[in-house]
């Protein structure tokens, strides 16, 4: 592409803005390279199109923007904020521009230069640097209610939500949100309300989730098509969810026929490659439909290796709707060993717990399977705990706490509730199994504790096993002295205390 003017950039696809082509416009004389940027810098007035080409050029030349630094920075400016603002990559050429702007005149790029750069930290997977840097730049910036402060909020929730802090992420979410409604920032609007529903979902918490999602509705409508498909993707995903949670077929149709038309339009890779047609199956098994159902299971892949746990809590409802305990048994026993192991720490409490749940039901009906809903219950039991942990370790750390909604403290306070309750049913359910096994008041000790590597809980008293040999009630022990990234490991028994006084409860007879 010889012609370094407006039009070459209004008529060109992005993909003809190849590392060659870059390659080469980066090889021209300054003269050449000025009026490849000069150019650059008209289309950005005219399409969404044309300024996708022209964050390419400003890629390619990004040694010649950051050169214009202190030399015209007007033009400098809108060029970084063009590339900051309207492209997602976070790779070593943003990471160098934005180092280069940390030292501009203006406070304000200086400090916007900050927040890419502590993007860019994030981007590299480097999340507990990331959120350090993040952290003390929003302390400097709470309360102006600028951009900075709305990108440090908008981009610390991100981190929080890639690390699984759950309640984190809520809390910065709903600030991210405020601010952007006082900016008029109806893009920042969209990824809050996005990160909000994702959240909300994880945690289980539906009541709070229903305006949530109207709310993400909303500001995708305000934004349209320029959200991008991954957002439309959320959104309809989580009606078709919501629909096949109140049975509401029709709702659960329609939002699956916009699923798949979206994938058609623009096919998707990575795990929502089998999460979205795991899904539908569910969408399916919601009407009736069982032989669709299973032609959606059979779609994601042939591979078991590969399947998600989704995929198998969607095998899991298919199977006895189907009438085939052989396939139920097998995939449930296929998706509690997964559970089990070292992935686990990384996967979402509240998503575990879902799972967990549907396990503990199939392996409490008959032939019930005492050792393996044993085990189904110190899964979920750990992710209680995680879950306790995580919400005070949030009530502890965020600053944001201070000024959350009304509507997030209502939800932290029906977490904390819920957790009790959760954590006594499931100790409640593996007193019933030990007893049932133990058969007698002074039956042995069983040894819960297979390797070592396991948080030990009695429960009887409901106390957790420390090194020394004591025993301490649960909130004595949380929350500092649990994983702070998650990778708990759980197992139930009986502690030397309750040996003696083990008698069968007659509701457990």
């Amino acid at each position: 592409m010889p012609s370094p003017d407006a039009a070459a950039l209004l008529t060109h696809p992005t993909a003809a803005f190849d590392a060659a082509w870059a390659a080469d416009v980066r090889r021209r004389s300054p003269a050449e390279r000025a009026r490849w940027l000069d150019a650059a810098d008209a289309a950005t007035r005219v399409s969404l199109a044309a300024r996708r080409n022209a964050v390419e050029v400003y890629r390619a030349l990004a040694d010649d923007v950051a050169d214009d630094l202190g030399r015209d920075d007007a033009r400098a400016d809108a060029r970084l904020r063009l590339l900051w603002e309207k492209d997602g990559r976070r790779d070593a050429i943003v990471a160098r521009l934005a180092a280069r702007a940390t030292a501009s005149r203006d406070p304000a790029l200086a400090a916007l230069a900050e927040v890419v750069a502590a993007e860019c930290v994030a981007e590299a997977q480097d999340h507990e640097r990331a959120e350090e840097l993040l952290v003390a730049l929003l302390a400097r910036h709470r309360g102006a209610g600028t951009d900075v402060e709305l990108r440090c909020a908008s981009s610390l929730a991100e981190v929080y939500r890639r690390q699984g802090r759950d309640y984190e992420t809520l809390i910065l979410a709903r600030r991210t949100l405020a601010l952007a409604e006082a900016r008029d920032r109806a893009d920042f609007r969209a990824m809050a309300a996005f990160r909000l529903v994702e959240t909300l979902a994880e945690l289980d918490e539906w009541e709070a989730h229903a305006p949530a999602l109207a709310l993400f509705a909303a500001a995708m409508a305000q934004v349209g098509e320029r959200a991008g498909e991954p957002l439309w993707f959320v959104l309809w995903a989580h009606r078709a969810e919501v629909a096949v949670r109140e049975g509401d077929v029709e709702a659960a149709d329609r939002a699956g026929a916009e699923l798949e038309a979206r994938c058609r339009r623009a096919p998707i890779g990575g795990q929502a490659h089998e999460w979205i047609p795991s899904l539908l199956a569910r969408v399916e098994l919601a009407a009736g439909r069982l032989d669709a159902a299973r032609a959606r299971l059979d779609a994601i892949t042939a591979d078991r290796a590969r399947r998600t746990d989704d995929a198998l809590r969607s095998e899991l409802l298919w199977a006895p709707a189907a009438r085939r305990p052989d396939v139920e048994r097998t995939v449930a026993t296929e998706l509690l060993a997964r559970l089990e192991q070292p992935p686990a720490g990384t996967r979402a409490a509240g998503r575990v717990l879902r799972a967990t749940r549907e396990l503990v039901a199939h392996f409490a009906a008959p032939p019930a399977d005492p050792d393996a809903l044993r085990r189904a219950y110190d899964v979920a039991g750990a992710a209680i705990l995680e879950r306790m942990a995580q919400l005070d370790r949030a009530l502890r750390m965020v600053p944001e706490l201070s000024v959350a909604e009304p509507e997030d403290r209502r939800t932290l306070e029906r977490s904390r509730a819920r957790f009790q309750v959760e954590q006594a049913a499931v100790l409640d359910g593996v007193a019933s199994v030990l007893a049932r096994r133990l058969g007698g008041p002074r039956a042995p000790l069983p040894d819960f504790d297979r390797d070592g590597r396991y948080l030990r809980v009695c429960a009887w008293c409901r106390r957790v096993a420390m090194a020394n040999g004591t025993w301490l009630p649960v909130g004595h022990y949380l929350p500092s002295r649990l994983p702070s990234r998650g990778g708990l490991h759980l197992s139930h028994g009986i502690c030397p205390d309750c040996i003696p006084t083990i008698v069968l409860p007659p509701a457990l007879v």
